[in-house]
């Protein structure tokens, strides 16, 4: 269970209440998942810092890319767990600025050009850029419901589409 965040105290506490893992100096635990097989789990320390830990340790396995290479403009990655052996994870390219004639909360209030889609292999280490199907409206956004599931909806968080994701891995 999380407790204390998110404040700099957050610390993951196991069924006996044993502190698991503690927020890292000056930061925080904004959430943390648990992998469907239960040997690890995703930690998210906001502002698009994540860490994979084993579930016996909670000590660190991997830390997934916080931004993705080639696009400088990006906002960082939210990681969302796809299987045992692999993230999903979502930057958006912002809205090419408009001009004269907004103000900066306009501005702001745009929707992303764009959405980029990633997938990261835990075992290797290896981030590979996902193909998004051209039927989907674009830009959208990936997010968790409450029971784990993902959904995929448009930018605004408003309608969800009908699609699956579908992993295809080369062997």
């Amino acid at each position: 269970m999380l407790v204390g965040s998110p404040y700099k105290h957050a610390r993951i506490l196991d069924q006996n209440r044993k502190i698991m893992r503690s927020a890292p100096e000056g930061r925080t635990i904004v959430s943390f998942r648990i992998s469907k097989n239960k040997k690890w789990v995703l930690i998210y320390f906001g502002d698009a810092e994540y860490a994979i830990a084993s579930t016996e340790s909670f000590e660190d396995i991997a830390r997934p890319p916080i931004q993705p290479d080639g696009f400088e403009d990006a906002t960082g990655f939210s990681w969302f767990i796809l299987d045992d052996d692999h993230l999903i994870g979502q930057a958006d390219l912002p809205s090419l600025d408009p001009g004269v004639g907004m103000t900066l909360s306009e501005k702001d209030s745009l929707p992303p050009r764009d959405t980029l889609i990633y997938i990261y292999t835990i075992s290797s280490g290896t981030t590979t850029r996902a193909e998004i199907d051209g039927a989907l409206p674009r830009p959208l956004n990936i997010s968790e419901n409450s029971e784990g599931r993902l959904l995929i909806m448009d930018s605004s968080y408003t309608v969800r589409s009908g699609a699956k994701i579908i992993p295809f891995f080369e062997p």
